[in-house]
């Protein structure tokens, strides 16, 4: 790619950029959220066509003005979030548009069936693909996404945040895959916010800041440090959070569970939560961490067991009974959870308040509308042009924070955050770190959910380590070590079950 240009109203997203990959070559694309990275590989995917500049494969000038142009020249593109038919199966989602026919120009499901089950298995990650994608979690959802790609048998694979659904097993299943695809001659481009994947996988770091090409790394002589000084630039600093940041000890007990069934096992869970506390949620998929997050919040039924608010005993069966006691949930998928795109930010700020922003006969105080908006786009420093703007135009770090901003108005004595800085840059990272030690100190409880163990590390007051439905390991963070925290996660079953009779 040489010299790519390419604007939107009000904004030269990419600026000359030159860009280059090999075949059989790992390049890692990265930058902070609105640097470009999805813009750059949208013009090589052809869903943007560049203003100036010009793209060569295999040394020949192509002009890449479409998808399936860009598809007929090899480039298979895995996006951020997956692009499925919730109704369809995985296999219809697989072949939608270049369905399979036999003989008798019929569609050929048995063919296309196993074909499928094929693909699966030659990246590694075998399920049920007739299952329907609504169906589906979200390691499910990027498989497929991954399968419809390789289906092309692509000669240059994008992999734009393919890692962000995945539990930190799932990442290296996936990074051997990519090594195995890179050994047969597959030049990718792999787009990640984690610093650390980056430098596992990458034979080359590529950084974009504002548009440009920062600057190039061999991950082999460069660190994290090096890297997030070519991203924010040599003006620019990232707020660190450390325990240090914290005031004061843990509160009075703000909830108590006892004996929660959340799966419907023999499984059950027991904490308390602390005001001026973050609890942070360790597990592998399938721990049951998430599982407990989304019954406290009424989106699961518990089979038994008691939960307590302030001492007194509960029922949540819905979300809005656990909004009525305090309890509010930022999901961990924001785009088809937690934000209406096609409204404006101070839509998806003040839903959840309409009532009481609302007079006598149920008019809007837009007055209070704005000056909410204006507020909370200051405290968590959401980048956008106005209070206006479409959330669905927000890159994925200030959609997160619109995300919490909704939340944050309406003054909740609990917050569980299920992945609350999943596909957001360092940055925006730092940035939501700072918030939840903020929100600790003001007294609030929080339950963080996270994949990533050095967020887990780097926030929490105590580490919760589930495993197998039941918690493994309580760990405050002042004797907390990744090492640690992944041993107890990897447990066997027996020794899991072993503690539980123990307890």
């Amino acid at each position: 790619m040489k010299h790519i240009v390419k604007k939107f109203p009000g904004v030269d997203a990419l600026k000359k950029v030159d860009f280059h990959l090999e075949a059989g070559e790992i390049v890692s694309l990265i930058g902070e959220n609105g640097a470009g990275k999805s813009t750059l590989m949208s013009v090589i995917g052809g869903v943007y066509k560049p203003e100036e500049g010009e793209i060569f494969i295999n040394g020949r000038h192509v002009t890449l003005d479409s998808p399936a142009v860009a598809k007929m020249n090899g480039i298979g593109y895995v996006h951020q979030e997956p692009t499925l038919v919730p109704n369809m199966t995985g296999t219809e989602n697989l072949f939608l548009g270049q369905e399979r026919t036999n003989r008798w120009q019929m569609t050929d499901s048995d063919y296309m069936k196993n074909e499928a089950k094929k693909i699966l298995t030659q990246i590694g990650i075998t399920f049920n693909p007739e299952k329907r994608v609504k169906d589906m979690n979200m390691v499910e959802k990027e498989a497929i996404e991954i399968a419809k790609a390789m289906l092309q048998s692509p000669r240059i694979l994008i992999l734009d945040e393919v890692t962000a659904p995945l539990d930190q097993i799932g990442v290296e299943h996936l990074f051997q895959v990519i090594r195995e695809l890179k050994k047969s001659g597959i030049g990718i481009i792999f787009i990640s916010h984690r610093l650390r994947e980056i430098f596992q996988v990458s034979d080359r770091i590529v950084v974009l800041r504002d548009g440009n090409i920062a600057g190039t790394l061999d991950p082999g002589t460069s660190d994290q440090n090096d890297l997030i000084q070519l991203m924010i630039g040599p003006d620019s600093c990232i707020n660190s959070v450390s325990c240090t940041s914290r005031v004061g000890d843990c509160g009075q007990e703000l909830m108590q569970i006892k004996g929660l069934n959340c799966n419907g096992t023999r499984n059950k869970v027991d904490l308390v939560v602390h005001k001026n506390e973050i609890i942070g949620l360790a597990g592998l998929k399938g721990s049951g961490r998430s599982q407990l997050g989304m019954t406290l919040f009424g989106l699961a039924n518990s089979h038994s067991g008691q939960i307590f608010m302030k001492g007194k005993p509960i029922r949540i069966n819905s979300p809005s009974q656990a909004i009525a006691h305090g309890i509010g949930y930022i999901p961990k998928d924001r785009q088809h959870q937690g934000l209406a795109l096609i409204r404006n930010i101070e839509e998806n700020i003040n839903i959840t308040i309409l009532k009481r922003l609302s007079g006598v006969l149920g008019v809007l105080k837009n007055s209070r509308l704005a000056q909410n908006t204006r507020e909370l786009i200051e405290q968590l420093q959401i980048k956008t042009p106005t209070m206006s703007q479409l959330v669905n135009f927000l890159s994925g770090g200030n959609q997160q924070k619109v995300m919490i901003a909704k939340w944050l108005v309406m003054g909740l004595d609990l917050l569980i955050f299920d992945e609350p800085t999943r596909g957001v840059d360092v940055k925006s990272k730092a940035d939501i770190h700072s918030l939840l030690i903020e929100l600790r100190n003001q007294g609030m409880g929080i339950i963080v959910i996270s994949s990533e163990l050095p967020e887990l590390l780097t926030v929490s007051d105590r580490i919760i380590v589930m495993n197998n439905g039941v918690i493994s390991a309580q760990i405050h963070h002042q004797e907390a070590t990744e090492e640690r925290c992944l041993q107890c996660m990897h447990m066997s079953l027996e020794e899991v079950i072993s503690i539980e009779e123990t307890v």
